[in-house]
């Protein structure tokens, strides 16, 4: 899982890792045109079973857009690199948005704004209103990120994503294409 908050006038950055193995370390970086990053953070990998959690508070972002991605350098010399989050900041206002829609592959990113820290339900329903998939995600308080991968049964059509929380609920339209 890897996911950015935005927090007042920081971003909260967030990674969880399953069963690491010869990792070396974690380099966070930064752009702000989504091509051109730069590193803000290292984290030394902690290669322990089960779930290692990492964080980082960014409060030196640019105004507007900002991209994250994580470079994770292996032991051995090789690199891999995390899917890019974007983010706009914006006001403590209300936030709902799905991206990229439409949905090409078999992943996206919600942009969810929370008026306090907590559990989310979020449902992806088809037009029919038969639930595909639910997902229980803890949101912090602010704009947060939730990336969305791999669904089973996701198939080319228009949904429904909705987020209820606190019985605030949101609702945007889903177009996966392939």
């Amino acid at each position: 899982k890897f996911s950015v908050t935005q927090l007042g006038a920081e971003h909260l950055v967030q990674w969880t890792t399953e069963m690491e193995a010869n990792v070396g370390y974690y380099e966070l970086q930064r752009s702000t045109n989504g091509i051109d990053f730069s590193a803000i953070s290292t984290q030394v990998a902690t290669n322990s079973g089960g779930a290692n959690n990492y964080s980082f508070s960014d409060n030196s972002f640019s105004p507007g857009v900002n991209y994250y991605r994580l470079k994770i350098s292996e032991r051995n010399g090789i690199v891999r690199y995390s899917i890019i989050i974007r983010t706009e900041t914006q006001p403590q206002t209300e936030l709902f948005r799905i991206v990229p829609n439409p949905v090409t592959g078999d992943e996206f990113s919600l942009l969810y704004s929370s008026a306090g820290p907590g559990l989310a339900t979020i449902t992806i329903s088809d037009v029919s209103g038969r639930r595909v998939h639910v997902i229980k995600e803890g949101v912090n308080s602010g704009q947060n990120v939730i990336y969305i991968k791999a669904i089973p049964g996701l198939l080319p059509g228009v949904y429904f994503v909705s987020v209820n929380k606190d019985g605030k609920y949101n609702q945007g339209k889903l177009i996966k294409t392939q």
